[in-house]
């Protein structure tokens, strides 16, 4: 009995610290002197509150409706926002009442639900009340926030219907042992949400196909992280696969899976090839974080991460030449790249047997002369093409 009084006081003085940090923190933003993080926000981190504690201790209720005044009204700053974080709060009732008031009246806010029982449900209302919500995170450690497959298409469907939510992360909610939750989340926020975060879900290969196949059409992600689930080798194939069609995705984090040497080496024929007509064909757009060593696709920019593939594999080759090489072709190469990036209706043209041809053409005439060599010391059309691996170009 007494160790249950014991833990019961621990909640309440937690709960305490945190509406009173809350109150100071909300002062200062509204003041203007407030410190906020990289992106601009406040972090507003309400800890433990239930109605059944608020009924039974008047200090800490008096301290709520102090803490639920002030942050709504909180003003409105273009280069601020609140990100509001609730750990362990049951949210019905008066608190659930009280939260959601508050919530509508913030502008451009930032919600994580840590820890909640009914996290996803209280998801939903939240961005049903608020038009101008940045991003939502749900992070279930030890806790179920999706209830059930209806909990999980009601929160769908606001996330389809809002107008501003660009980021996404439930994370360790165990989604990968429900399928059916798994199956209502995956094509609906990969094809509305720029930025989403699945790690820690436990999402195998049931939900590897359900992202391969979302990932094929093009959708809206532009950033996904599947870090610390499930994944192995025959998933990286099917995203890999996937990605052959994608030009959307611009960053895949899948550190933590259990992806062997196998599976990075479908990422990196996908994302480079092994020749200069496969290169032409990779995904220029992903930058994958298993890759992060070979700096592939490193650059915003799809056309530039194309050259810098394909000169660093001419330059590979002609270091395989030999000193036979003069120097002074270094700088015909880049011309020869840059020239050869020619748009039609937005789109690069490019064939990388020209630029092959044009390169064996310098290296074998005016070059050599310039460089001191004898025109009967250079070697034949015939040997250069055997050296830059010619014979592969087909693929």
């Amino acid at each position: 009995m007494d160790q249950n009084n014991n833990i019961a006081e621990q909640v309440l003085g937690m709960a305490r610290a945190s509406l009173a940090d809350c109150i100071l923190r909300l002062a200062r933003y509204k003041l203007g002197h407030a410190v906020v993080g990289d992106h601009g926000e406040m972090v507003i981190h309400i800890f433990g509150i239930m109605n059944g504690l608020l009924h039974r201790d008047h200090a800490l209720m008096r301290q709520w409706t102090d803490m639920i005044f002030a942050l709504s009204s909180t003003p409105v700053r273009d280069k601020g926002c609140i990100n509001l974080c609730l750990e362990r709060v049951v949210e019905d009732g008066i608190v659930r009442d009280n939260l959601l008031d508050a919530f509508k009246t913030l502008h451009r806010p930032r919600l994580l639900l840590k820890t909640t029982m009914h996290g996803a449900k209280f998801a939903t209302k939240a961005l049903k009340a608020n038009s101008s919500v940045q991003s939502l995170g749900i992070d279930g450690t030890n806790t179920t926030p999706f209830k059930s497959e209806k909990t999980a298409t009601a929160l769908v469907a606001a996330v389809i219907k809002h107008p501003s939510l660009d980021i996404i992360a439930i994370e360790n909610c165990n989604l990968g042992r429900n399928k059916p939750v798994l199956s209502a989340i995956i094509p609906a926020v990969l094809s509305n949400i720029s930025y989403i975060k699945l790690d820690g879900n436990v999402i195998d290969s049931y939900g590897a196909t359900l992202i391969a196949n979302c990932l094929a059409q093009n959708p809206s992600v532009k950033n996904l992280s599947l870090s610390n689930n499930a994944l192995v080798d025959r998933d990286a194939y099917k995203l890999a696969a996937s990605l052959k069609t994608n030009t959307t995705l611009r960053n895949l984090a899948l550190e933590g899976n259990n992806i062997t040497h196998a599976g990075l080496k479908a990422f990196f024929f996908l994302v480079h090839g092994d020749g200069l007509n496969s290169i032409n064909d990779a995904n220029h757009h992903c930058f994958i974080d298993l890759l992060a060593d070979s700096e592939v696709n490193a650059f915003n920019d799809p056309i530039l991460n194309r050259r810098v593939k394909i000169f660093s594999t001419i330059m590979y080759d002609v270091g395989c030449l030999g000193d036979a090489v003069p120097f002074e072709l270094v700088p015909r190469l880049l011309i020869i790249l840059q020239g050869r990036e020619i748009t039609e209706d937005g789109e690069p043209v490019f064939n990388p047997l020209n630029l092959v041809f044009q390169y064996v053409r310098e290296f074998n005439t005016t070059l050599f002369n310039q460089s001191g060599m004898d025109r009967d010391e250079s070697r034949s059309v015939d040997d250069i093409s055997t050296g830059l691996g010619c014979a592969q170009l087909a693929d």
